[in-house]
């Protein structure tokens, strides 16, 4: 075994190993989303690579894909419900 082989890496953090690396040797970034089929699901997607996260909340709640509940165990009951539902389905 090669000297501190039984080390782990450290975590990676912000201004680490990938960042340093990015800025000596570039990087790509996809440009193209492909997953969602609808304008507006694209746009969520690109908006939340971008750290947009209101906008993309604000589009789930205008098509009603945002259900909110006034505590945690109401939300764990409502998300156990909506999923038996959709199993029954």
């Amino acid at each position: 075994m090669p000297p501190n082989g039984d080390r782990q890496l450290t975590s990676i953090e912000q201004d680490d190993v990938f960042t340093s690396i990015r800025k000596r040797i570039c990087s790509a970034y996809l440009t193209t989303v492909r997953r969602q089929r609808q304008n507006w699901t694209k746009q969520i997607a690109t908006d939340s690579s971008k750290g947009h996260f209101k906008e993309g909340l604000e589009a789930h709640n205008v098509h009603d894909l945002t259900h909110w509940q006034h505590d945690l165990e109401a939300a764990r009951t409502a998300l156990l419900e909506s999923w038996r539902s959709d199993t029954e389905a």
